[in-house]
């Protein structure tokens, strides 16, 4: 039969003088936040550690984590989202903008059709030219072509 080890809140207290408690870089209190661990829907302080967090909960029990060099914030009621941190492409959009003809700060419809014209010259006839990005506001002329124009 094995037996499980037993601690005495003698030998507890001494572990936790021994290992040093994990203090945070960061901590954000005096929030309204929720969570997706059920043990705590509605938080109020979350610690961060490096690039990790490290604890959500209540103010007290997160502001137990902060040391002396910790950066605390107090976020006066402001509202904390989990999972607004996710960077990405979509592959096939980035892609077909990779082939598209960028039109971003051109000052005026000459400058678009200009730059239409000497794609243009690299293509085959009847080939398709897809371009995106341009913005009539900065145009000098500020007034959007004519269907002429634009033909």
């Amino acid at each position: 039969m094995k037996t499980r080890p037993t601690f005495t809140l003698l030998s507890l207290i001494f572990l936790a003088v021994l290992l040093p408690a994990q203090k945070a870089d960061l901590v954000i209190f005096n929030a309204r936040g929720e969570s997706m661990d059920p043990r705590y829907r509605e938080v109020t302080a979350l610690a961060v550690k490096e690039d990790r967090l490290l604890a959500v909960g209540h103010d007290a029990e997160i502001l137990a984590h902060a040391g002396p060099g910790t950066l605390k914030v107090n976020a006066r009621g402001a509202f904390l989202m989990p999972g607004f941190i996710d960077s990405h492409i979509h592959f096939r959009g980035v892609g077909q903008s990779l082939r598209r003809l960028k039109l971003q700060g051109m000052s005026s419809y000459a400058d678009v059709v200009q730059a239409v014209v000497k794609v243009a010259r690299e293509r085959k006839p009847g080939e398709w030219i897809l371009g995106r990005g341009w913005d009539q506001n900065l145009w000098k002329e500020r007034a959007f072509p004519h269907h002429r124009e634009l033909s």
